[in-house]
């Protein structure tokens, strides 16, 4: 038999300061939680030392989780900011798609009018079960 041992977790996971969605505009993000906050913008698991606010310049998925006294972990906390107008740049989506007459140009502004949504996962995406965070933007 194999024993799991997972870390305690904290009872509050930390907030932001601006909420997940949509932006036109650059912006900063204050972290508040318990104890030592770590942070990751690039999907990954929080392991930098949350110090400063953060400046958001372009599409981010921010994670955060607080790390209380004792050692207990919260759980993590995840907002998505999209720019839409750097959407059609990201290398994931299909250039024929992307630069096509009729459908290029309504994908920004498909962004702003229709429900998007955003799943996060540290690493890449697999057949094996996995934690994901889900956002509606």
């Amino acid at each position: 038999m194999m024993l799991l041992i997972l870390p305690a977790l904290a009872a509050t996971p930390p907030s932001f300061s601006m909420e997940r969605g949509l932006y036109s505009a650059p912006f900063t993000v204050e972290l508040q939680g318990n104890g030592t906050l770590f942070y990751s913008t690039d999907g990954s698991l929080p392991t930098l030392p949350y110090t400063e606010p953060l400046s958001i310049t372009q599409t981010t998925v921010l994670r955060a989780q607080g790390r209380d006294q004792d050692g207990s972990l919260s759980s993590i906390a995840t907002q998505t900011y999209l720019f839409p107008d750097t959407v059609p740049s990201q290398p994931e989506l299909d250039p024929a798609i992307v630069t096509n007459a009729r459908y290029g140009a309504m994908i920004q502004q498909s962004l702003w009018e229709l429900p998007s949504i955003s799943l996060v996962l540290p690493g890449s995406i697999s057949m094996s079960e996995q934690e994901v965070s889900v956002e509606l933007l």
